[in-house]
């Protein structure tokens, strides 16, 4: 039996706000990884932040686990996961919160390779490893209890996914979550200075996405729409819109 483990217990030092709470596509941006789980146990290691998201855990039937010291790195995470694994579980497939491009067939190549390999493997992305990893109950005495690299010492086999244009990317900062969303939708992310550059941009049939803030800010420099103005200049250009991520007072819009 192969258990999944998601890590989000962060504490999104370099995002600068909670970073799983912030909104991918609608939805808190952990939810993803709980939605790519395979069928199986499940467990997700939170923190004091996470912890306002528990139904939506539940929703997706993860057990949560609260780290308390969260500052000791994912490793510490993954450590309080495995210590709680029912007995009859083999392996784990360890998931981080902050990848939502990760699609669900990914996921299913690591799971192959690991029944054939019965090792522990990764998935590689042009000779870079990211998770998912799946790591044998056989190698879990070897995790260590703190540390932000799980797992550095198994030397997993890499489960090549080169062949993909996304997945092993994460999100550190808003711009990489601004950056994924539009990269999700096919379209050109773009950054108007000024409400007549963005009108211009909307003069233009191709579908794009857009950066902007829901409000005035003292020293922002990023155009103020808020998303239902948003809506409303796209209905007068026979568009649609959509919000795919926000961050506090940033988001991005889709116009189709």
């Amino acid at each position: 039996m192969i258990a999944t483990v998601v890590l989000a217990a962060g504490r999104s030092e370099r995002f600068g706000s909670p970073k799983l709470l912030a909104e991918w596509w609608g939805r808190p941006l952990v939810e993803r990884a709980l939605e790519v789980a395979p069928p199986g146990p499940r467990i997700a290691v939170i923190g004091t932040h996470t912890a306002k998201l528990l139904p939506v855990f539940q929703a997706h039937g993860f057990q949560c686990i609260r780290n308390p010291k969260p500052q000791r790195g994912q490793s510490s995470s993954l450590r309080l996961a495995l210590d709680v694994m029912p007995a009859e579980v083999d392996a784990v497939l360890v998931l981080l919160g902050d990848a939502p491009a990760v699609p669900p067939f990914v996921v299913e190549r690591v799971l192959v390779a690991y029944r054939r390999l019965n090792r522990a493997v990764t998935a590689s992305y042009d000779g870079r490893t990211a998770p998912p990893v799946v790591i044998p109950r056989s190698d879990w005495d070897r995790i260590d209890a703190e540390g932000d690299s799980p797992g550095a010492h198994l030397e997993p086999a890499p489960v090549d996914m080169s062949d993909l244009q996304e997945g092993g990317e994460d999100v550190d900062v808003p711009e990489d979550l601004f950056r994924l969303a539009a990269r999700r939708a096919g379209v050109e992310l773009v950054e108007p200075a000024d409400q007549a550059a963005l009108d211009a941009r909307l003069d233009d049939p191709a579908p794009f996405a857009v950066r902007l803030r829901r409000r005035k800010a003292a020293g922002a420099e990023r155009l103020a729409v808020t998303p239902a103005a948003l809506e409303k200049l796209a209905l007068e250009h026979f568009r649609g819109s959509e919000v795919i991520a926000r961050v506090g007072d940033e988001y991005v819009g889709l116009l189709g």
